[in-house]
């Protein structure tokens, strides 16, 4: 990743004052170790150091030790949430190979109300997407390196201002109502009540316009939905899920210059979310926004690199929608550049690689094509299906029959018996004048390794 990603990533605890325990005021430092002294905590992390640094942050906090557990286990973790339900819980964004994120989750079922309850997601720059999954899922906080007790504390410490414990926010604890009865399926109508009287008594409560947002949007009332977000944004101009939603609302309604203007918003305040990348390129091509498409280009080949994809089939596609725009004009290097790595996450994909391989022979870059093709063959150990694409390929951007031809019949000599190679080694055979007895002979071949394939036994009629 590169440094100004580095910088995007750790933007909000770089802006903000230190808020460290030690530069609290006694008064409030007494309020925190109080809040803290009867909780307990989980800590869901792999590296000893960082475990070490997060217990030793909790015991100067006020906890007591008994009350802190550790684990590297994410199935432990899970068990020890739902048996001895810790208020707060550290996790890492990979615990043994399983999101940290979905701990983190439970522990939000667990506990709806978070006046009494916190959890942090702890991550690297390596992986962008763990940030994104923390900002949408309303977690307390996101830490990346460095983990040090004093960042911690920072993070923790910064959660409390909004838990009625160091400021008295009279609207706080009727938030916390309205999303504990909205958890547990309760009548929507005593939340509204809730939020309403919440919002007459601070006007400026974005969370209470965004909680009736999202009920307005679960009831299907768009309109009511798109008011009550733009309402929260009022108050708050960058509160992520608001900016999030409202921008769906708007492509759904292809509102695109509305939509255009708030994704610059969230652009400047987090993480380029890449499994969205898609429908800021869409925003961004109806608006003739040519030096956006170019920049996204830039963010997917950073991205497509972070160790936290979890969907690279998606990321392969929208790669090879933008790597085809940028052909056309825009910036043909990068083009291929976005191309190439696009079939690197498309993990063998036969539809994903020949949308890409047809993108770069249309455009002329049929030794390119080739050439990305082989190197992916010489990867995957020769694999048949990869050697029977790119017959195909070669097949549908040479008119003349005799390099197909011999290509054809060469993987049917080494045992490929598919029967595209039959098909396109008869078609071939036909269009080359080849003697009828050796076209005969593939025929008979194909019909009886296919024999539900009716297609083998027309070329007998011709």
């Amino acid at each position: 990743m590169s440094e100004t990603m580095n910088e995007k990533i750790n933007k909000e605890n770089k802006e903000k004052e230190f808020l460290g325990l030690q530069q609290q005021s006694d008064e409030t430092k007494n309020k925190i170790i109080k809040y803290f002294k009867p909780k307990k905590a989980l800590i869901a992390e792999p590296n000893t150091m960082i475990r070490v640094s997060i217990k030793k942050m909790f015991l100067g906090m006020g906890m007591e030790n008994n009350n802190i557990t550790i684990t590297d286990s994410p199935d432990d973790a899970n068990k020890i949430l739902q048996k001895q339900r810790p208020h707060y819980i550290f996790a890492s964004a990979d615990v043994k190979g399983k999101a940290g994120i979905e701990i983190l989750k439970l522990h939000q079922k667990i506990f709806p109300n978070r006046s009494q309850a916190g959890a942090f997601l702890l991550g690297d720059v390596s992986k962008p997407l763990a940030h994104i999954e923390a900002l949408e899922n309303n977690l307390e906080g996101y830490i990346t390196p460095p983990l040090t007790i004093a960042t911690l504390e920072d993070v923790v410490i910064k959660s409390l201002h909004d838990k009625l414990v160091i400021t008295n926010n009279s609207s706080r604890d009727l938030i916390e109502k309205a999303k504990e009865l909205l958890a547990n399926n309760s009548s929507s109508g005593q939340a509204i009540d809730i939020l309403n009287d919440c919002i007459l008594k601070d006007k400026n409560s974005f969370e209470a316009y965004y909680l009736l947002a999202t009920i307005s949007k679960s009831k299907n009332s768009p309109e009511d939905a798109i008011n009550f977000f733009r309402l929260s944004l009022e108050h708050n101009p960058i509160h992520y899920n608001s900016l999030r939603y409202l921008i769906e609302m708007h492509l759904a309604n292809k509102q695109y210059k509305e939509a255009s203007i708030l994704i610059e918003r969230m652009e400047k305040n987090y993480p380029v979310n890449l499994h969205k990348i898609s429908d800021m390129i869409k925003v961004a091509i109806a608006l003739n926004q040519d030096a956006k498409i170019s920049k996204y280009g830039d963010h997917l080949l950073e991205y497509s690199e972070a160790d936290d994809i979890t969907n690279k089939e998606t990321v392969a596609v929208t790669m090879a929608m933008l790597g085809k725009i940028l052909l056309k004009g825009f910036d043909k290097n990068k083009g291929i550049k976005i191309l190439e790595r696009a079939v690197r996450l498309s993990e063998g994909k036969k539809a994903i690689l020949t949308n890409i391989m047809q993108t770069l022979i249309n455009a002329g870059e049929n030794l390119k094509a080739e050439e990305i093709l082989n190197t992916i063959i010489d990867e995957n150990k020769n694999d048949p299906n990869l050697k029977v694409l790119k017959l195909e390929i070669i097949n549908s951007s040479l008119n003349e029959p005799y390099t197909v031809l011999t290509f054809a019949l060469k993987l049917l000599g080494d045992n490929i018996k598919d029967p595209i190679v039959y098909k396109i080694a008869i078609e071939r055979s036909l269009a080359a004048n080849r003697e009828k007895e050796k076209i005969q002979e593939l025929i008979k071949d194909a019909t009886a390794l296919f024999p539900n394939d009716n297609s083998f036994s027309q070329y007998l009629k011709e």
